[in-house]
This record gives structure tokens, sequence and C-alpha cells, in this order.
């Protein structure tokens, strides 16, 4: 079973060492714009320490994905209400970083957990994400929790092997 709870600086390192080995292009794929590469503890530091993250009334929420009972973390997802007054959130920078626990399903229980949260707590009726057109396992995943593909974007990044196309996917609270 899995858990969220929010990312603290204790956890740093341990998102970082995802990253080590990976491209500039893995960084991308999983964070997008967001960070840069090589990721760094000041990068990640700087957005936690942004006083509109994990606060009351907050609309950015960093989470990590803990393993129970072990308390182990193996992944991170994000969710961003778009606007105060808005009913649509986008869910970001989603990763089971920990490669061993990859493909057990764990994704899958993170993403309804975020998702029961945005629905019932946060009253959110959208949810959108973004996914590389190439990752059919975390579509598979973004399917099989109720999301659907709404738009396909083409060639919206430069990778060493060519050009990456995008998909856009909703998942509505019926």
């Amino acid at each position: 079973m899995v858990v969220l709870r929010y990312m603290e600086k204790k956890d740093i390192e341990t998102v970082l060492s995802w990253q080590e080995g990976h491209t500039e292009e893995d960084l991308y794929q999983w964070a997008g714009p967001g960070y840069s590469y090589p990721l760094t503890k000041a990068q990640i530091q700087g957005r936690l320490e942004t006083s509109s993250i994990n606060t009351l009334g907050a609309r950015h929420f960093i989470y990590v994905i803990e393993l129970m009972p072990e308390e182990e973390v193996i992944g991170q997802i994000e969710l961003a209400i778009k606007a105060p007054e808005s009913s649509s959130a986008s869910i970001g920078k989603f990763l089971i970083g920990a490669s061993s626990r990859r493909g057990q399903g764990y994704g899958r229980q993170a993403l309804m957990c975020l998702v029961d949260q945005a629905f019932n707590q946060l009253n959110v009726e959208q949810l959108f994400l973004k996914v590389f057109d190439f990752n059919q396992q975390a579509i598979r995943c973004y399917e099989q929790c109720g999301f659907a593909i709404v738009k396909k974007e083409e060639r919206v990044y430069k990778g060493l092997e060519g050009y990456w196309n995008r998909y856009y996917m909703l998942k509505e609270n019926k």
C-alpha cells in the first residue's frame, strides 16, 4: 500500500538519487521545464521553500509516495490547482523513482490517492496531465485510473533521436 505525504527537506537526497546515471532527456521526460539539468538539491529545496507550496490554502502540492508499512519513499507526484476560483488542476512530476518498485502497481495506487484527494478534499472537478506518446506504460496507468486522451501536440521537444509528441489527458469528477 502507498500513501502520499508532503515532501520535506529530508526527502531531497532520495529524489536526487533517482536521477543518478540519467540524462537531460530523462529529467525532461519526468519534470518538463520545471527543473534544469543536472538536477540539484538547491532546485528542489527552492521549490519547497516557496510560501505557496504545501501550506493551508496552497494551490500547489509536492508529495512523496511512501510504501507502507516500510515507510520507504519510492516516488514523487505534484498537484497544481490552476487558480483560486478554478475547478481544474494538473498533475505533474510523477515518478516512481525507485526502479525496483516500478511495474508493481504503486504508481496507479499513488495516482488514485491523488485523484481522491483532489476530487473529495480540494473540490477539483477536472484533472489534467501531460505524457509523451512513447511512454506507453504511463499511458496505460493513467487510462486504468480513468484518464482519457483529449489532445495530441506534435513536436513539443527535440530529443537526441528526434522530436517528441505529447498527449494531454483528462479525468473529470463525475
